[in-house]
């Protein structure tokens, strides 16, 4: 039998933001695993469906922002960013490695608008030889029922969960749960009430880890379907695909749903 690598990888969504409870997953991981793999493991971990793209990144320890002091200076940086070829070469260095998912897709230029804001504590690694390929490793009881997808970033988890704690609810926080137990990407019809905001279910999540190629090639037949049928739909009705998804409050960018 072929011996293997693996890694310790722990990961805590916006740490000091989303607490009571925290959302956290400790993953062994192959350390051979090429970065598409671990950012399936980690959907699979967080119990997020296929819809962004991935954006690893380690920070040069060295490196100082850039001190703006003009908004015509952080357009124009954000613009070379976004060209191909990205900052010029004479830029100080940003990142000592940096792997950026190379399919584009409709929610590639969002997942861009977050980049900033998304950072995760450094862990001291960890050699692991006697775990499965990809296997969780936490205890279900401290570490938080999968944040909602595409749920407002980490205020809108937060509004959820008080949504949920609510003893009179709102008319706006009953239209948060029913969007969260019926139409959310991963929905639970269950909600979050009492003790469900802790829940999450390990073994069910290993056994995901598992069959995580096949079971994201067949959601992305699916959804492939899916959208061939939107599309053809929007055809009929004489509807451009250019005025479906947009960032100015129109068919994309309202309710519950808008922003992550």
């Amino acid at each position: 039998m072929q011996n293997h690598t693996n890694y310790i990888i722990k990961v805590r969504l916006a740490p000091g933001d989303i607490t009571n409870p925290p959302v956290e997953r400790t993953l062994s991981c192959p350390a051979d695993a090429p970065f598409y793999m671990l950012h399936m493991a980690l959907q699979t971990a967080f119990g997020w469906a296929t819809t962004h793209s991935f954006d690893f990144a380690i920070v040069d320890p060295d490196y100082a922002p850039p001190d703006y002091t003009d908004i015509m200076d952080i357009i124009r940086d954000r613009m070379a960013v976004d060209q191909p070829g990205g900052r010029p070469a004479s830029s100080p260095r940003e990142y000592l490695i940096r792997v950026v998912d190379p399919v584009q897709s409709q929610f590639s230029g969002i997942d861009r608008m977050h980049e900033g804001s998304r950072k995760h504590p450094n862990t001291v690694e960890k050699p692991s030889e006697k775990f499965l390929l990809h296997q969780l490793l936490d205890d279900p009881k401290y570490q938080g029922h999968p944040a909602a997808e595409d749920v407002g970033s980490h205020r809108g988890w937060e509004e959820l969960k008080a949504a949920y704690r609510a003893v009179n609810p709102t008319s706006e926080q009953k239209d948060k749960r029913e969007w969260f137990e019926r139409m959310a990407a991963n929905a639970d019809l269950l909600g979050l009430a009492g003790d469900r905001v802790n829940f999450w279910d390990r073994e069910q999540v290993n056994k995901d880890l598992e069959t995580m190629i096949e079971r994201f090639q067949k959601m992305g037949e699916q959804s492939q379907s899916i959208q061939d049928k939107i599309s053809a739909a929007q055809a009929q009705r004489g509807i451009k695909p250019e005025n479906v998804f947009r960032m100015d409050g129109g068919a994309f960018g309202r309710g519950p749903m808008a922003g992550r």
